[in-house]
C-alpha cells in the first residue's frame, strides 16, 4: 500500500506562448526597431557671459548655462587680491565684490561653484 499524499495536488503548467514574440523558452523576443534618422543639432548661442576683474586683469568666459559659464573660468595664478564677478545674461548683469578668500573657494569646487551661481542670478532679478 502507498502511502497517502498529503496537500493539494500539482497543477501542470501550460505554457501557450505564440511563436512569433516569444522563443522556446518563453523569453520575450524583442526585434530591434529600424534607426530613426536625427536632425543635427546646431550649438546654442552662449546665453551667460562671466568677467572675473582682480587687480588689472580680466578673465572671460562663456556657456549656454550659468555653471557652465563659471566652470569654463580659466583660474588665474595667484588669487592675492580683492576682486569683483559680473554675470549677464545679455539684459541684466549683476556684480558681486569678492575678497581673495571667497575668491579662492569659487575655484576649488563645483559645489561652491554653483551654490555662488544661485546667489548671483537671484540678484539679477
Amino acid at each position: 500500500m502507498e502511502p497517502k499524499k498529503r496537500g493539494r495536488p500539482a497543477k501542470e503548467k501550460e505554457y501557450n506562448y505564440p511563436s512569433e514574440t516569444h522563443d522556446a523558452f518563453g523569453s520575450l523576443r524583442i526585434k530591434p526597431e529600424p534607426p530613426v534618422a536625427v536632425a543635427p543639432v546646431e550649438p546654442e548661442a552662449p546665453r551667460f557671459f562671466v568677467e572675473l576683474h582682480i587687480a588689472d586683469k580680466v578673465f572671460k568666459s562663456e556657456g549656454t548655462t550659468a555653471d557652465e559659464a563659471l566652470s569654463k573660468l580659466p583660474r588665474p595664478e595667484k588669487l592675492m587680491h580683492k576682486g569683483s564677478i559680473t554675470i549677464s545674461d545679455g539684459e541684466k548683469a549683476n556684480t558681486v565684490f569678492m575678497y581673495p578668500k571667497r575668491l579662492k573657494m569659487l575655484f576649488m569646487s563645483k559645489g561652491y561653484q554653483s551654490i555662488q551661481m544661485k546667489t548671483l542670478k537671484m540678484g539679477m532679478k
